[in-house]
């Protein structure tokens, strides 16, 4: 007997022929899944109403009503709109705390550090015990 058959090498009657599935009930090829059925259905072009024929879409649309329902005053939208904005743009992405000013203030720093030590472009060697001992 060859060795075509052990531990994950089931018996070649009973393995699956080529193009034959493990799951013959499961979701069909080609078959497009909700957040692609979303995104769409997103992406499809519709006319603004009041705008004159303005073409844009939907995703554009809702967005627009949003705001514009938030901006007169409905504040259930208001309230949407800054949860939304909240979750799409947090404070604390990227955002670099420091400022030219507190960059020129290191660079002083450090080089007042440099003279103290009495080396003008160079940083100072570390200290070590023996040096401390002599």
């Amino acid at each position: 007997m060859a060795e075509n058959s052990g531990y994950g090498r089931p018996p070649q009657h009973s393995r699956f022929k080529p193009g034959e599935s493990g799951n013959p009930k499961g979701r069909p090829k080609g078959r497009l899944s909700f957040k692609s059925d979303f995104a769409e259905e997103f992406a499809e072009l519709i006319a603004v109403p009041g705008n004159g024929g303005e073409v844009c879409t939907k995703r554009r649309a809702l967005v627009k009503k949003l705001i514009n329902e938030a901006i007169s005053g409905d504040a259930k939208d208001a309230n949407a709109l800054i949860s939304l904005c909240a979750r799409l743009f947090p404070e604390n992405e990227e955002a670099d705390p420091r400022t030219a000013d507190d960059d020129a203030f290191v660079k002083k720093l450090a080089e007042r550090e440099r003279q103290a030590a009495g080396e003008d472009s160079t940083v100072a060697p570390p200290r070590t015990e023996e040096r401390e001992n002599e």
